[in-house]
C-alpha cells in the first residue's frame, strides 16, 4: 500500500459480534485512518443491546434500522445507502463492510468499480462470493483464535480447571466410544454437505508455498532465483484477499515468508528481496 487510506467502517450488527470490533480496527489500523464508524441495527431489539453499548463507549455512530415487518432486515439497504453517499461525496478512499452476508457482494464489487479499496471483516463460514468481492477478507474467526493463542503461550491453567478438564474427559469415554460408531454411518454423508460448502477458507501453507514460486516465474524483475518481495505480496493478495500472516501465528509477513514458508528474504540497495532457494545456485 502507497498511502494511508481514509477507512468508512460500515457495521452490520445482525451478522456480527462486538468480539470482533477491535481485532477490526487494529487490522485497518494497518491500512490507514478510519474517518467513519457507523453500526446497523434495530437498537430497540433487545438482542443488540451489546452494540448499543459498544458504540456508546467507542464512539461508532448507531444508525437505527426500523423493522415495520417482522423478519425483514432493513439494516442491509442502510449500509448500501450510506456506502454510496460517502462514495460519491468522495471523502473516503476505502471502506470496510463488516458483516459474513454474501447479500453485500453486489455493493463491494459496485464499490470497486467506483476506484474504492473494499475491505471485508467476516467469518470463515462466509460464502466465497464475499471474499471474492473485495481487496481483502478478514477471517475475524481466524484471526481471534490465533490471537488467543498467543495469549495462552503466556498464562498458565489453573490446578481446578484442569482436574475439571480430566473429569470431562473421563465422563466423556462412553459417550466417545458409542458415539464413535454412529459417526462412521454418517461421516459420508457430512463430508458430501462439506464438499457443497463454497465458504471462505485459508489457503494451505503447501498452496501458498507453490503459488509463490509461480509468482516467482512471472515476475517481471525475476532474476538468478530472486524476485521482488514488493512484487510477489501484492500478487499473492490479490489472489487471496483471506491472506493473512497472522492466522498462521507469524509475527510479520516476513517472518511467515521465511519461517512457514522457507523462503529466504535480503535487502540489496534497498530493496527487498525474496528466494526459494536462497544463494544455493551461486554455489
Amino acid at each position: 500500500m502507497d498511502k494511508d487510506l481514509t477507512i468508512a467502517l460500515l457495521i452490520d450488527c445482525d451478522n456480527l459480534s462486538t468480539g470482533y470490533y477491535d481485532i477490526i480496527l487494529d487490522e485497518l489500523s494497518e491500512l490507514g485512518q478510519v474517518r467513519y464508524k457507523r453500526a446497523y441495527a434495530d437498537f430497540s431489539d433487545v438482542r443488540n443491546n451489546s452494540w448499543s453499548k459498544l458504540a456508546t463507549s467507542k464512539g461508532i455512530m448507531p444508525v437505527h434500522a426500523f423493522t415495520p415487518v417482522k423478519g425483514k432486515n432493513t439494516a442491509d439497504m442502510s449500509i448500501a445507502i450510506d456506502a454510496m453517499d460517502l462514495h460519491h461525496r468522495h471523502e473516503v478512499d476505502a471502506f470496510c463492510l463488516a458483516t459474513s452476508d454474501s447479500d453485500f457482494c453486489r455493493l463491494a464489487q459496485r464499490l470497486k468499480e467506483g476506484g474504492e479499496y473494499v475491505v471485508i471483516a467476516g467469518k470463515e463460514n462466509s460464502h466465497e462470493s464475499l471474499s471474492n468481492s473485495c481487496h481483502k477478507f478478514l477471517m475475524l474467526d481466524k484471526l481471534k483464535k490465533s490471537l488467543d493463542d498467543q495469549k495462552t503461550k503466556f498464562t498458565k491453567p489453573k490446578a481446578d480447571k484442569i482436574e475439571k478438564v480430566e473429569k470431562i474427559e473421563k465422563s466423556g469415554k462412553a459417550k466417545k466410544t458409542a458415539t464413535a460408531k454412529i459417526a462412521v454411518k454418517v461421516a459420508p454423508k457430512l463430508v458430501v454437505a462439506e464438499e457443497k460448502d463454497e465458504n471462505v477458507a485459508a489457503p494451505q501453507k503447501d498452496e501458498l508455498r507453490s503459488k509463490v514460486a509461480e509468482y516467482m516465474q512471472k515476475s517481471k524483475n525475476y532474476s538468478d532465483g530472486w524476485a521482488h518481495y514488493s512484487e510477489i505480496i501484492n500478487m499473492l493478495e490479490k489472489q487471496y484477499p483471506q491472506f493473512n500472516y497472522k492466522i498462521y501465528g507469524a509475527r510479520g509477513k516476513q517472518d511467515f515468508f521465511i519461517a512457514t514458508l522457507g523462503c529466504f528474504i535480503k535487502t540489496v540497495d534497498t530493496t527487498c528481496l525474496i528466494s526459494m532457494d536462497g544463494d544455493k545456485k551461486q554455489g
